[in-house]
């Protein structure tokens, strides 16, 4: 399998966290690394459900990522794919499964996941 794999234990609570992937308005806040932002997000959380947002870089560079969500447990797990677009249309530029999960910590915070899955080493790079 070519994965690519990071967890964290942070003291934010999960439905924080969750919130942060889960609401368009919150999203741009956190998810690229300055100088690169986030426009243009779009969420149907449901499973079939499609999403969409567009990544900016620093040298004028643009990346619209559309994709579906697979599965949805809310302040738990989310997974989702750019193989397929809205409608369950095919991607022919698809490159990942994406599996977050989000569990519980005795002291309130939470144990983030977040797996990537791509079809081949050179995907995975």
């Amino acid at each position: 399998m070519h994965e690519l794999s990071i967890t964290r234990d942070t003291p934010v609570p999960r439905e924080k966290l969750y919130a942060g992937w889960t609401t368009p308005a919150l999203y741009p806040q956190w998810f690229c690394p300055k100088p690169w932002y986030v426009s243009d997000v779009k969420m149907d959380l449901r499973p079939g459900g499609s999403g969409e947002k567009t990544f900016h870089g620093p040298n004028g560079e643009i990346f619209t990522n559309r994709g579906v969500y697979l599965e949805i447990v809310p302040n738990e797990k989310l997974v989702f794919t750019d193989v397929f677009t809205a409608d369950w249309q095919p991607n022919p530029d698809f490159m990942f499964v994406t599996i977050m999960t989000l569990e519980p910590l005795p002291n309130g915070g939470t144990r983030y996941t977040a797996r990537a899955r791509h079809w081949t080493k050179a995907a995975r790079e």
